[in-house]
């Protein structure tokens, strides 16, 4: 499939919502990431809304901001990615300490 050269990777905003019914099961996948059952219980009852907003700032650096809320209207968190490949570190509510670092779209190749 080919799309227009008008779409990018900045394009992927929008609201998405989680389908349990037509999913797999995420417990195993938690359980080898060293998340605790009583979350993984949580998961599996809730379902999980993901805001996603893909943008460049004013100093035109490449931006991911998601907001996620769980069934009932509670929040999920927030993580706000820049994608200029620096390593950052982190304290995730759900995984603990994290290193990561994020890396820009990069061009399409015509």
């Amino acid at each position: 499939m080919v799309t227009p050269l008008s779409v990018t990777t900045k394009d992927f905003n929008g609201v998405f919502v989680s389908d349990k019914q037509s999913s797999d099961s995420t417990d195993e996948l938690l359980r080898l990431q060293g998340m605790p059952w009583y979350k993984r219980r949580a998961v599996s009852i809730c379902n999980l809304t993901l805001s996603i907003k893909h943008y460049t700032d004013d100093d035109g650096v490449e931006r991911i901001d998601v907001d996620q809320k769980l069934s009932g209207g509670f929040s999920g968190g927030s993580d706000n990615h820049i994608l200029d490949w620096q390593e950052r570190h982190c304290n995730d509510d759900v995984f603990g300490p994290l290193i990561y670092k994020y890396a820009q779209g990069l061009a399409r190749a015509d």
